[in-house]
């Protein structure tokens, strides 16, 4: 079985009651499995108008715009 993605030095980095093991995890998630996910919700995001974009990257992001980063050099 893979290490999850949440897992760091000191242990779970998504619950802060410690790992309870994979099979019993509900946030357990391989590296690839997030970087599908996210890769996913990147493109969704930039077939969004624009005003929705600028909202969500001030809202979440801080006004970066990751989904666009992405993008950029991925098109390359």
């Amino acid at each position: 079985m893979e290490i999850c993605f949440a897992m760091k030095e000191k242990g779970c980095g998504a619950l802060e009651t410690g790992c309870p093991g994979f099979d019993e995890c509900p946030f357990y998630r391989t590296r690839a499995e997030v970087d599908a996910s996210r890769k996913k919700a990147n493109e969704r995001i930039r077939r969004l108008p624009r005003e929705t974009q600028e909202h969500i990257s001030e809202t979440y992001y801080f006004g970066r715009m990751p989904w666009l980063e992405k993008a950029a050099v991925a098109d390359v």
